[in-house]
């Protein structure tokens, strides 16, 4: 299955659309999903752009996801007088989810973020 999402929210001081695609196939033996996103959003109050992409992997009572975050714009100057500049942060996120199998509405998730 192939998807797309758009979207656009507006705030009084954050303005920030994306777009992206996605890719997620379910196993011959309806036992195993494998997933995969791309996904670029842009923030008007000061013009940046972020790049993201991300892999997902399910199976039985447990999910794995890792997310990718990247800066596609340049440092912008907030207060030239104070030397102070402003950037997108870049890094990745790793998860894994559990479902009990006594328990399929309970879950826990870990995740981290470097």
């Amino acid at each position: 299955m192939v998807y797309t999402a758009a979207h656009f929210s507006s705030f009084r001081y954050w303005d920030n659309p994306y777009v992206g695609v996605g890719y997620r196939r379910i196993s011959k033996d309806d036992r195993r999903l494998y997933g995969a996103h791309l996904f670029y959003d842009h923030r008007f109050l000061r013009h940046h752009d972020r790049l993201s992409g991300g892999l997902e992997y399910m199976s039985g009572e447990s999910e794995f996801r890792f997310n990718w975050y990247g800066s596609a714009s340049d440092e912008r100057v907030l207060d030239a007088n104070l030397h102070t500049l402003e950037r997108v942060a870049n890094g990745y996120t790793l998860e894994y989810g559990k479902t009990f199998k006594n328990a399929r509405w309970a879950r826990v998730y870990v995740e981290g973020y470097h």
